[in-house]
């Protein structure tokens, strides 16, 4: 009976948690509460100083931003909770603005030591990104680029939600495969419980932190239209 109890606690408690909760597309209007969203989840204040991780976040949204032509955002109490991009096909000229945007803020970072120092990690994350991914982008039809839920609202299906509402776009449309990258800071696992395969992987020793390297993997899906 005290199992069975817990069960139908933690079945009450996600319910609860899932009350309220809304799935729409990325307005401007969200930019800002985005930007804090990312910067909270991906612990960027233990390495930075306050303002400086609230720009690097915002840069990072932006580059996001314009390598993407699906967006999903999942929003409670008005914040959003949780998030997916993704990129199937071509993208419109529209998402260029993004890489202005981003370019303008990354420029900020060169009037201070400690932000030419973050604009080096940052030329280095996405290096190695472009080395680990630069064989899949002509041979994969879409790519999902940031998947991303709030620590304190996991385990509550919201990742499975926003997962299937990317993939039931893709598999709408002429693609027969997609991959995304990740890396060990995430629950890279999901991706296994969801089918995927994992098919490259490489370890980065970041300068600020050379105790805890990161590793990157690629995980692909194929045959998507069988």
């Amino acid at each position: 009976m005290g199992y069975i109890t817990l069960v139908l606690k933690d079945i009450c408690r996600r319910c609860i948690r899932m009350e309220g909760l809304i799935f729409r597309r990325i307005k401007k209007t969200d930019y800002l509460d985005l930007t804090n969203f990312l910067c909270e989840n991906w612990e960027l204040k233990k390495n930075l100083s306050t303002k400086l991780a609230n720009l690097v976040s915002r840069i990072c949204l932006h580059i996001y931003l314009s390598d993407q032509n699906y967006n999903r955002i999942a929003v409670r109490d008005g914040l959003p909770i949780g998030i997916i991009m993704g990129r199937v096909g071509k993208l419109s000229i529209g998402t260029y603005k993004h890489i202005l945007i981003s370019l303008l803020f990354s420029f900020i970072l060169f009037f201070s030591k400690e932000g030419r120092a973050a604009l080096k990690w940052l030329k280095d994350f996405y290096n190695i990104e472009e080395l680990l991914l630069s064989k899949f982008y002509k041979k994969y039809d879409a790519e999902l680029s940031l998947f991303l839920v709030d620590y304190s609202n996991r385990h509550l299906g919201i990742g499975r939600k926003l997962y299937h509402r990317f993939y039931s776009h893709i598999i709408s449309m002429p693609v027969k495969n997609f991959y995304l990258l990740t890396n060990n800071s995430c629950r890279y696992g999901f991706y296994h419980y969801l089918g995927m395969k994992r098919v490259s992987e490489k370890c980065w020793y970041p300068k600020y932190d050379k105790k805890n390297p990161v590793n990157f993997y690629v995980y692909v899906r194929e045959n998507l239209n069988l």
